[in-house]
């Protein structure tokens, strides 16, 4: 599975469960390695390098990676943003704020998204489970 100079130490992998081929539901598996996805090609047994982070996290910050509807979602937390300076608002008050950057794997397309968080404490995305949240 590793090559010579490749890194033989795995990043957060997600699985999407959405391509068909031959009639069969085939898995894509992905890694985030620092600030780049990997996408694992079964037949040749490697990772290959799909798509770069467009903006790279800090380092040591926490983040998430996580695969929902087909599209894979980086997310970190930037601290200490005010939000009203990133899009304008009534509230000026300062908080933690969830940057999203989505890729979609059949478009090879990023976008992003920027919202307060809606939880009163800080994410650990080292403990932190997927559940339904309105943004």
């Amino acid at each position: 599975m590793w090559g010579d100079e490749e890194r033989a130490r795995l990043g957060k992998v997600v699985v999407i469960d959405d391509e068909e081929e031959a009639g069969k539901k085939l898995p894509r598996v992905f890694m985030l390695d620092g600030n780049d996805i990997l996408r694992y090609n079964m037949a040749s047994n490697r990772w290959l390098k799909e798509s770069t982070v467009p903006r790279k996290t800090q380092d040591g910050s926490p983040f998430g990676f996580v695969a929902l509807r087909g599209e894979l979602h980086v997310i970190s937390l930037l601290q200490g943003v005010e939000l009203s300076a990133i899009r304008r608002s009534r509230h000026r008050r300062r908080g933690t704020i969830l940057f999203m950057q989505i890729y979609d794997p059949r478009k090879m397309s990023w976008r992003s998204l920027i919202t307060r968080t809606p939880f009163q404490f800080p994410l650990d995305f080292k403990t932190a489970v997927m559940c339904t949240v309105r943004v």
